[in-house]
């Protein structure tokens, strides 16, 4: 099986930016010197289709409940787990919601600040998912009939 990677020129629609390489660093939507696995992570809350939330797996029926597996009280959601979860509770979060303004446009926030302020939100939001996928929680999420 052989890959082959095109070099396409993409513009940024909401910046008007051309993006002529995929290793351009300067453009990277996340931070330098991460892992795969940790950038697998985030994009996992950032689109949310997920095994790890709930919300999902009831939409898809791979589970009969929405209920969060950490708290079991609320509906499961990245939103929920990042920010509201009282059973995840831990200063990352509370640092990452005084740093961003509307917790439900987490992700517009995360691309679309200036500079400075979203490095530092990538750099809050790498360590609280960090955090929350450190927690082993015995689920069995396969496909049911």
């Amino acid at each position: 099986m052989m890959l082959v990677l095109l070099d396409v020129q993409i513009t940024g629609a909401i910046q008007n930016v051309p993006i002529t390489s995929i290793d351009d660093r300067k453009n990277y939507i996340f931070g330098h010197n991460t892992s795969r696995y940790a950038d697998t992570r985030v994009l996992d809350f950032i689109h949310g289709s997920s095994f790890q939330f709930q919300n999902f797996c009831k939409s898809i029926k791979a589970s009969p409940s929405s209920t969060c597996i950490y708290c079991e009280t609320e509906e499961d959601s990245p939103e929920h787990q990042l920010f509201y979860c009282y059973a995840l509770e831990d200063i990352t979060r509370r640092e990452l919601l005084s740093n961003i303004k509307n917790p439900k446009d987490f992700c517009c926030e995360i691309m679309f600040n200036d500079t400075e302020s979203r490095l530092h939100i990538h750099t809050l939001l790498y360590k609280r998912v960090e955090f929350i996928t450190s927690i082993n929680v015995n689920t069995d999420l396969s496909f049911s009939d």
